[in-house]
């Protein structure tokens, strides 16, 4: 197809054009297909080693590396430009950043997209090359960014559903690229979103699909419902949950609580969530309207810290500021200074001068908007330092109350679901000194730092105030016997929940896929069980386990999925959240009685009612 440089300068919104095509002699078209020749290399697991002249092994194979490089030269249509910086004839500095924080460059353009559809990286167009080496003519069957997005793009527009159960939905898995350069089955790599303060714009995609569930919606909260909650769901999002947005057409990240979870149309219940009712977070009277995003556009809580209060504001909680007062104080004081300046400014047209002894008022201390960003911050930092319970069962005895689920901190948590636990040794007592129920391994010795076990919890409940969860105790694990014939991976079943299964099959494909292609030893992962019936304190939860794929496409961990995409997956996803209580700025709260007073006035609207969900308020 191939754009020329007037119809890709004419499309772009940019200030500053890109230049002509990079001759292929220039160093950034060299580096570029020497990186392309590495990445194809390390995908189709060409010359991975070569025939046997110096030495073979046990089984006949050469253990001689091929240390030649391949150089990929770019397909016909596609074209390498750069942005050439002010002062630079040649495109050298295109690795800086621009006039408004636009990149520079290089950039590879030709992608059917569109004129301004660019790849960044060799990274990225390594992926989209492998698909045009393969028999393959579906769009689909690419994982790079550009199809993807394009791919999304084409399905039909989405409506609301309300009945959802946000539980099993197909992830994608990179499946093996054989010798004749089979294309993998598509994987999202996203851009990395490494922090709130700032982020990429949100894609089209999701622009249309929160127009499209804004017009089938209404804005009374009092009247939609939502599901009940189900153990061991694998969706990111839940109703009632504290997350991150990105409002449209802005890079801030700000925080809201989702109020209703939805879905496109024809989905079964099992379907991944296609989007939400967000109430954004703010100081009462000041909240904005709610929205309707993109999942795409939403990000758990535990993904970044909260960034610390502005003097004025710090060491205090959302609940012991008077907002309404802090409102009314500074919009009289901005109306006092608009009056003085309106007063100086019709004396000085008459020539006059003000009265003797008139003073300027103080300047208000805050704005609106200050104001409303602090009370966010405040407010998520309370939620994330409280727990409510819910659906109540009978008592075992009269300290001990057990429950169904639990709003910890910014995320909902029921009986069935998996959570992240501070691993410990055999014997080794919980945070309240009760020991860890029965192990089903040896944890003797020092334990690695960081290590973090897998939950599947059995049971809420709470004693003397104290919230307690008791449940099986997993850690992943990565056999190298054939499938089935490891007598760890046998001894006991997987725990149940889709979540649990969700994760298996997508380490077990990307491996099957690995060790297809290098015709190694059939390896899997298996859930090893480390405790039955193992007691954490609530300080030893972390917060809610997601599924490894789900999360990274999420979070846009490229780096995570490149790997998952050349057969490497470990437990980079597991540490990739924050742990609850050990954000910053936390400062423990305990229990409230309902998920509505652990909110408080932080939000404008009523929440809907979840089924199945009864509180004790």
């Amino acid at each position: 197809m191939g754009y020329s440089t007037q119809q890709i300068n004419s499309a772009s919104r940019s200030t500053q054009p890109v230049g002509e095509p990079l001759a292929d002699t220039h160093d950034y078209a060299r580096s570029w297909a020497v990186k392309l020749g590495k990445a194809i290399k390390y995908n189709l697991g060409v010359g991975a080693t070569t025939p046997a002249t110096a030495g073979s092994n046990s089984n006949g194979a050469s253990t001689v590396a091929d240390t030649t490089s391949y150089l990929v030269r770019l397909p016909q249509g596609y074209s390498l430009h750069v942005r050439p910086h002010r002062g630079s004839r040649d495109g050298r500095k295109g690795k800086s950043t621009g006039k408004g924080g636009e990149r520079d460059g290089p950039f590879v353009f030709g992608h059917p997209l569109g004129p301004i559809a660019a790849f960044r990286s060799p990274a990225e167009l390594a992926l989209h090359l492998l698909w045009l080496l393969s028999d393959s003519t579906s769009r689909a069957d690419c994982s790079c960014r550009l199809c993807v997005r394009m791919v999304s793009d084409s399905l039909p527009p989405l409506t609301v559903l309300l009945p959802v159960a946000t539980t099993r939905a197909p992830t994608p898995v990179p499946v093996p690229v054989p010798a004749t350069a089979a294309a993998p089955t598509p994987v999202p790599v996203p851009v990395q979103a490494s922090a709130p303060a700032s982020a990429p714009p949100p894609t089209p995609k999701a622009t249309l699909i929160a127009a499209s569930f804004a017009m089938s919606t209404t804005s009374t909260s009092t009247t939609s419902t939502n599901p009940p909650p189900i153990g061991g769901s694998a969706d990111l999002f839940r109703p009632w949950e504290l997350v991150w947005y990105q409002p449209p057409q802005k890079n801030a990240w700000r925080l809201g609580i989702v109020l209703q979870l939805l879905q496109a149309p024809g989905e079964s219940r099992s379907a991944a969530t296609a989007a939400a009712r967000i109430a954004p977070l703010g100081a009462p009277g000041l909240q904005t309207a709610e929205l309707t995003l993109g999942a795409d556009v939403l990000r758990p809580f535990l993904s970044f810290s909260v960034p610390d209060l502005r003097d004025g504001f710090q060491g205090q909680t959302f609940d012991a500021l008077d907002w309404p007062r802090l409102v009314r104080e500074n919009a009289q004081a901005a109306q006092a200074v608009q009056a003085y300046a309106q007063a100086q400014a019709q004396a000085q047209a008459c020539g006059q001068v003000l009265p003797p002894g008139s003073v300027a008022p103080p300047l208000p201390r805050f704005d609106m908007a200050t104001i409303s960003l602090e009370a966010s911050k405040a407010a998520a930092n309370q939620i994330n330092a409280c727990f409510s319970v819910f659906g109540a069962r009978p008592k075992v005895s009269p300290t001990q109350c057990i429950y169904g689920g639990v709003f910890l901190g910014a995320e909902q948590i029921v009986v069935g679901d998996a959570v992240r636990v501070d691993a410990r040794r055999d014997g080794a007592a919980d945070g309240n000194g009760n020991g860890n129920g029965s192990s089903n391994s040896n944890n003797g010795g020092d334990l690695p730092p960081g290590t973090t076990d897998i939950m599947r919890i059995n049971l809420i409940l709470t004693d003397h105030d104290h919230l307690r969860f008791i449940g099986d105790v997993y850690r992943l694990a990565l056999t190298t016997a054939a499938a089935g014939s490891n007598s760890n991976a046998s001894a006991t079943a997987p725990p149940e929940g889709q979540l649990f299964a969700e994760e298996l099959e997508d380490r077990n494909g990307i491996m099957l896929a690995a060790n297809t292609q290098k015709n190694q030893q059939q390896q899997r992962w298996y859930w090893h069980l480390k405790e039955r019936n193992g007691h954490r304190a609530e300080n030893e939860v972390h917060g809610r386990f997601y599924v490894s794929m789900r999360l990274a496409a999420n979070l846009r961990k490229a780096d995570f999925l490149a790997q998952a995409a050349a057969g490497h997956v470990g437990d980079d996803m597991i540490k990739a959240l924050n742990r609850r209580q050990q954000v910053a700025g936390f400062q423990y709260q305990g229990q409230r009685t309902s998920r509505t007073a652990t909110i408080g006035g932080a939000i404008g609207v009523v929440l809907p009612a979840i089924s199945g969900v009864i509180e004790d308020a």
